[in-house]
């Protein structure tokens, strides 16, 4: 998912701080509403968050900026990685 003729983009963040027990997950995934992303949030069992996020590459960094902005007193460190884009999902869901 993403603009016509420009490349997906791929962007694996992992969340850490008061992370979790917090609805880190359902407002992400309300958040991905406004943004045109595909991909995935769920909790690791070290008590941070992953995220896997896919699309535009301004609507990914919009997306990241989105979620740091309304947990920022939550978050205490954003580990990025860029991934190969899978152009295979169709949504953004919470994964258990």
């Amino acid at each position: 998912m993403s603009a016509a003729g420009t490349p997906p983009i791929r962007l694996r963040v992992v969340f850490s701080g008061r992370v979790q027990g917090v609805g880190f997950r359902y407002t992400t995934l309300d958040l991905s509403r406004s943004h045109a992303v595909v991909g995935y949030v769920r909790n690791l069992p070290d008590r941070t968050v992953e995220l896997e996020a896919e699309g535009d590459a301004a609507a990914v960094e919009a997306f990241v900026d989105d979620i740091c902005a309304s947990f920022r007193s939550h978050i205490m460190h954003v580990a990025r990685q860029p991934l190969e884009p899978r152009r295979q999902e169709a949504s953004f869901e919470i994964a258990f």
